[in-house]
């Protein structure tokens, strides 16, 4: 399949934006290129989702909101948006080297 990626990042985030713009940079900048990154927010009520819209248009990955349903139900969504060969989740309180 022409343009699908070999690695997705899907990144679940509730309430974490003091932390998901690192996780978010922590994938965008890794070496490896052929990666697509979802980033779906749980219904957060901290600013995430203002934060993560900003982002998104400005970096270009794939973003959804939805009301709080939980990580795992987020998870599903995001496995389900994926198109990469390879799947990892990140959590949005994490970062990659």
């Amino acid at each position: 399949m022409p343009n699908t990626p070999a690695v997705t990042y899907i990144i679940p985030s509730y309430n974490h934006c003091p932390y998901v713009e690192q996780a978010i940079l922590s994938v965008m900048n890794q070496d490896y290129d052929d990666i697509e990154l979802i980033v779906l927010d749980d219904g957060s009520t901290d600013g995430s989702r203002e934060l993560l819209q900003k982002l998104s248009s400005k970096l270009g990955f794939i973003y959804g909101e939805h009301p709080n349903m939980g990580c795992a139900a987020t998870l599903h969504k995001g496995f389900k948006m994926a198109r990469g060969k390879y799947v990892c989740t990140l959590a949005s309180d994490d970062w990659i080297p």
